[in-house]
């Protein structure tokens, strides 16, 4: 009996077990256990998880523990709910193992916790003002196949992020780091000299080896800069530790400042932007000295600006910092059609020969340049006047209701011998008109022949150099001069060395010259070229005179048949120059009322490219009478227009070359005389000066000449034309002679073109000075020399 109880029970504890584990088994089914993957995308402060869901359940608990403490149970709390799989775990702390566990939510009922899945988090990415360690840390290797990108951005926006290794070591030719300026790996690499050697990827510009690189600093709009780390599965090294810094960003001064599209109002300026700038502040300053600021956007700004002025422009680049320093200025000046013949309308003023006195210009009459135009705008009453020495005188006006009222006066000289009867009233430039011409027949009254001879200097005198005269003869007449003869005679002192035409008998004292045939109207030249003697042969401040003489048969007026030019011997000169042709000295008592002073304007292209057009200004003196200013000849075609006192000549197209390119061809002239005024006494001084523009250039300023009457031709007193800088320019010293014999430099004073004071000598007792000037800055310097008897001179000098 026990026996079968005993067998009863034991088959009732059996059955109930395993119906408890077919129960067990039936509830487990229902929730499975998800299966944890290993963790991926490890970040400092993040992980991500993925799990394979065993059932259907779309939610999941996830948890996250301390690494080592004990496995969850059924009842621990703190977990995350998500929706998504994966999962991204956020917050966590930088470089601090955990460990992670999932488990389904079914509705109410939970799945066991999966497996344990451990990972560690990253450092935390560099800060300002922290460190840069490889993974091992500052006290072990970094890892093998490490591939680690590690972004450092600055806190503070502006800011440019330095990277400053301390230590640094790599197995060299396998594990590189690689360096990115800006946030990420596809920004512009910061490149080693090394190969792509053994590193995976095989990327050349890695650094590797134990030469520790950089600094590195952030050029990038963000201020980041992007390090990479490879590194193959064998041996690994220490790595490296680098100081991070963030600073602001240096705002770059801009480069490249150009002008362009000049008109009349408007010029576009560029320049090359610089780094993190995200605008521009452009300062100008114009020839009146008012300066004021525009501010723009990076690279380009279209200015509106005031007709014939000039300006001096620089920029500041703008960045989140502040300004950058001022570029290096450039200078330029508005210029409207006038000046550059790109008017669409003018009128087209030619006079004319009329052999046949028919008021019509046919083929082979010649122009008639022994006179000038003269035009009134708008019936102001005030006359302008324009003269033309190829034939042709442009009026420029893109102003269709302005009228003008013209007429032709031929010179004193020519006035037996010429008349002109006709004159154009009320014309307008209507707008689409394009060149309009207006004719102005001469007639010859008196047939005459008058041989004409004209000496122009072409460069200054100075010791042991060359330098040339220039010879124009011309017909004035309206009959054809058969023959005649040039002579010309050279200063004692001088050699010549060349005459550009062929024919010449040489003399004791220079050549003469047989010419044939010269046209009505037709002008040739000569060009005489001299060496100068060295000193003591020759001394700064002596004077050189060339005389030259026509002879014709019957000529009617020997007033012209001579002429001459006196120039002082100088140390150094400036190409663009002005001159008088009596040498700075006139004897008062030689002069007469129907003397004239004799003018000449050089000028020379020195830049680096040819000068499209060209125009020169002269401001005449108030003692010079400007009723009696008459255009003697000029290097190349060219309008000369006279307002009251105010000059200007117009060479259009004239292209003249630089001299770098074409030395023989980059130089030209205007050659003109005027009377004084009435009342000139002993010690009246006569000053002139021209200003000359290339292109859209500001001028170049000629020195001061100036022209003084004397009682006699004594020793030459204290003035420019006494006084000479050499070498000018110069790199390093600067010789400063004075040729006057009974007044010596006092004080020398040396300006920056801005007013600086650079330096200063007092008390001097010498005649000749020498002054150091390696020190000063590049550029352009003001030299003021004063005398012992007070007198001022003040000369340009040039420091390259």
């Amino acid at each position: 009996m026990k026996k079968k109880l005993l067998y009863s029970l034991v088959l009732f504890f059996s059955f109930y077990v395993s119906f408890s584990k077919s129960y067990e088994k039936k509830e487990t089914l229902t929730c499975p256990d998800p299966t944890l993957n290993s963790a991926s995308a490890i970040t400092f402060n993040s992980v991500t998880l993925n799990w394979v869901e065993n059932g259907t359940a779309t939610l999941w608990n996830v948890l996250v523990l301390p690494a080592g403490v004990p496995a969850p149970l059924p009842s621990t709390t703190g977990w995350l709910v998500s929706s998504v799989n994966p999962f991204v775990v956020t917050g966590l702390n930088p470089n601090t193992t955990y460990d992670f566990y999932v488990r389904s939510d079914c509705g109410g009922e939970y799945s066991n916790w999966s497996n344990l899945v451990s990972a560690t988090t990253l450092s935390a990415p560099p800060v300002c003002g922290g460190n840069y360690v490889d993974s091992g840390g500052v006290s072990a290797n970094y890892a093998n196949n490490s591939d680690t990108t590690t972004t450092i951005c600055p806190s503070n926006p502006g800011d440019a992020v330095v990277v400053t290794f301390v230590s640094f070591n790599t197995q060299a030719s396998h594990d590189a780091l690689y360096v990115y300026d800006g946030n990420s790996v596809t920004s512009p690499q910061i490149s080693s000299s090394n190969p792509a050697g053994s590193v995976p990827g095989g990327q050349p510009g890695g650094y590797w080896g134990t030469t520790v690189p950089g600094s590195f600093t952030s050029s990038s709009s963000d201020g980041c800069l992007t390090f990479r780390f490879r590194s193959d599965a064998t041996i690994n090294a220490a790595g490296w530790v680098a100081n991070v810094t963030c600073n602001p960003i240096p705002c770059e001064v801009p480069t490249g400042l150009a002008v362009s599209n000049v008109s009349d109002t408007v010029a576009i300026l560029t320049w090359n932007s610089t780094p993190f700038s995200s605008g521009a502040l452009i300062t100008l300053t114009s020839d009146t000295g008012v300066t004021y600021t525009v501010f723009s956007g990076p690279g380009i700004v279209t200015m509106t600006l005031q007709p014939d002025h000039c300006y001096t422009a620089s920029v500041s680049s703008y960045c989140s910092g502040g300004y950058s320093e001022p570029s290096a200025p450039i200078s330029f000046c508005m210029v409207d059609c006038e000046d550059n013949a790109e008017c669409a309308e003018s009128l087209i003023l030619n006079a004319f020969l009329d052999s046949n006195n028919n008021g019509i210009k046919d083929t082979g009459e010649v122009d008639f340049n022994h006179g000038n135009f003269v035009y009134q705008l708008n019936d102001s009453g005030s006359n302008q006047y324009g003269y033309s020495n190829d034939g042709s005188y442009f009026i420029f006006d893109s102003n269709p209701t302005n009228s003008y009222d013209i007429s032709f006066d031929i010179n004193a000289d020519f006035s037996t011998y010429y008349t002109s009867a006709v004159s154009h009233n009320d014309i307008t430039i209507p707008t689409g008109s394009g060149a309009t011409y207006l004719y102005f027949p001469i007639v010859n009254v008196l047939p005459h022949v008058d041989a004409q001879v004209t000496l122009c200097p072409s460069g200054q005198p100075r010791p042991g150099f060359s330098y040339g005269n220039v010879i124009y003869y011309q017909n004035n007449g309206s009959q054809t001069i058969p023959n005649g003869t040039i002579t010309f005679t050279k200063d004692p002192n001088l050699s010549i060395t060349s005459i550009s035409q062929t024919g010449t008998t040489a003399t004791a004292t220079g050549f003469t010259y047989d010419f044939t045939n010269l046209g009505p109207f037709e002008s040739r030249y000569l060009l005489v070229n001299f060496a100068v003697p060295t000193i003591p042969t020759v001394n700064l401040g002596d004077l050189l005179t060339n005389n030259v003489t026509v002879q014709i048969a019957n000529d009617i007026n020997l007033a012209n048949n001579s002429s001459s030019v006196t120039q002082t011997i100088v140390g150094s000169y400036d190409p663009n120059d002005k001159m008088e042709s009596h040498g700075g000295k006139i004897v008062h008592s030689a002069f007469t009322s129907n003397d004239y002073l004799y003018y000449t304007i050089q000028f020379e292209n020195t830049g680096s490219a040819d000068a499209e057009f060209v125009k020169v200004q002269d401001a005449l003196d108030y003692q010079l009478d400007e009723n009696t200013f008459e255009m003697l000849g000029a290097s190349h075609n060219v309008d000369t227009k006279r307002v009251g006192t105010q000059l200007t000549w117009h060479f259009y197209n004239i292209n003249l070359p630089p001299t770098s390119l074409n030395p023989s061809e980059s130089h030209g002239f205007v050659y003109f005389r005027i009377k004084p005024k009435a009342g000139y006494a002993i010690g009246d001084m006569i000053p002139n000066r021209a200003s000359i523009y290339f292109d859209y250039n500001p001028p170049i300023v000629t020195n001061q000449f100036e022209t003084e009457f004397v009682l006699t031709l004594g020793n030459p007193t204290f003035n420019t034309n006494t006084i000479s800088l050499y070498p000018n320019p110069t790199t390093d010293m600067v010789a400063i002679s004075n040729s006057a014999a009974n007044d010596k430099i006092a004080t020398v004073v040396i300006y920056e073109v801005s007013g600086k004071r650079v330096y200063t000598l007092n008390k001097n007792t010498l005649r000749d000075i020498n002054v150091d000037v390696s020190n000063f800055a590049r550029g352009l310097y003001l030299v003021e020399l004063t005398s012992e008897n007070n007198t001022k001179v003040t000369k340009k000098l040039l420091l390259k």
